[in-house]
């Protein structure tokens, strides 16, 4: 916890969001990517930077295809596959942190990013969503969450963040409230909402450091590490019950999930045809036809 402190200088002269993600499907980069092209072609902000640091040769064909989407829709020199980089490093470039994941446990990287004084836009997966919310009130949170797959919401999160707009204003040193952020974006829109970008670099700090505080207080080490734990004894004991031999018959012979046993019941033999000649009026007199193994009636048994 202590290798993290607060970033006191940001490095990058424009509006720059930084990721700490491996280039993978669950990581969904590509869904940043489009968010990142929704911002620069469609809102209009060509000023705006993403840089994507991990892994890309976790799966080498998803990192071809988001390189495909960041050519195609020219983005190149504005949205970067970075490769790895010490967070620590990396995170001084950042007017704001985003995290795009399909699925999550305990994000450590939302984490150090909140320990460095970052601004977070994140997907609202796992145990994101409770990183960024005060232990102390659960109705306060001070970092955006979005829906997954979703990069138009994922765009308007990361304008709102980076000019301190809509809830986020309550947490600057505004005099006059400003207009909100607009459905869509007009040049004049796009002037006023970027200088504001540059202006609220000392509120956005100061909302980062607020975080902080809060992951300094629920987001401890022994708890990540209490939890990380948890799941290597899980896998750890399901890989012995797999090399047992005992333990793996247990769990075929176990119900599968969904699937439940079935009612096994058996016709005597003069029941045959007895829903083509019987009348529902005349089902009571038919009540010995059907038995359960073992010999008891249905009727009996449900009159027990």
């Amino acid at each position: 916890m202590n290798q993290f402190q607060p970033v006191t200088e940001c490095i990058s002269p424009e509006p720059t969001c930084i990721m700490l993600s491996n280039v993978q499907f669950i990581k969904d980069v590509k869904n940043a990517v489009q968010a990142a092209d929704v911002i620069i072609n469609t809102f209009g902000f060509r000023n705006y930077h993403l840089t994507i640091y991990g892994a890309m040769d976790r799966t080498p064909a998803y990192t071809v295809e988001t390189q495909q989407i960041i050519t195609s829709r020219g983005l190149s020199g504005l949205v970067k596959l970075g490769g790895f980089g010490s967070p620590k490093t990396v995170l001084k470039e950042a007017w704001l942190f985003m995290n795009s994941s399909l699925s999550e446990g305990l994000p450590l990287a939302i984490g150090e990013a909140a320990l460095s004084g970052i601004p977070i836009v994140a997907t609202e997966v796992g145990a994101t969503a409770q990183v960024l919310t005060d232990p102390d009130d659960p109705n306060i949170r001070y970092g955006e969450v979005v829906p997954p797959n979703d990069p138009v919401a994922l765009a308007r999160a990361q304008i709102s963040l980076l000019a301190m707009l809509g809830p986020w204003t309550k947490y600057t040193t505004d005099d006059v409230p400003p207009p909100p952020l607009p459905d869509s974006f007009t040049p004049e829109d796009v002037a006023w909402i970027s200088k504001r970008m540059y202006d609220k670099a000392a509120d956005r700090r100061a909302l980062g450091l607020r975080l902080r505080d809060v992951v300094l207080r629920s987001f401890h080490g022994d708890r990540y590490l209490r939890e990380h734990e948890q799941m290597y004894w899980a896998q750890s004991h399901l890989a012995k019950q797999r090399r047992d031999a005992g333990l793996t018959a247990l769990m075929i012979r176990q119900n599968k999930f969904l699937k439940t046993r079935s009612m096994r019941v058996e016709e005597t033999a003069e029941v045959g045809g007895m829903w083509d000649e019987t009348k529902w009026q005349e089902f009571e007199d038919e009540k010995s036809h059907w038995r359960l193994r073992g010999g008891d009636s249905l009727h009996s048994l449900l009159e027990a």
